[in-house]
């Protein structure tokens, strides 16, 4: 749709509930979205790590995006 933002998909890699492969497929199906990935466990990456919490508001915020393939590991 025209005019809207770009779509934040964050994700878990080691998420039981939902596969980090489904955020993938996910963020593919946008044309201009960005994959935000937590390298730990857990089924919400904004609680559990301070790195996609970080991001995750400055785009809840500004709409400011996190780098290209971004991985956090905290």
């Amino acid at each position: 749709m025209s005019g809207t933002p770009p779509v934040l998909v964050a994700t878990s890699a080691h998420d039981p509930a939902t596969p980090a492969h489904w955020a993938e497929a996910l963020a593919a199906q946008f044309e201009d979205a960005r994959l935000l990935t937590f390298d730990g466990d857990g089924h919400t990456a904004a609680l559990n790590s301070g790195c996609a919490r970080e991001h995750e508001a400055r785009y809840l915020i500004d709409l400011e995006l996190p780098p290209a393939e971004l991985v956090c590991r905290d």
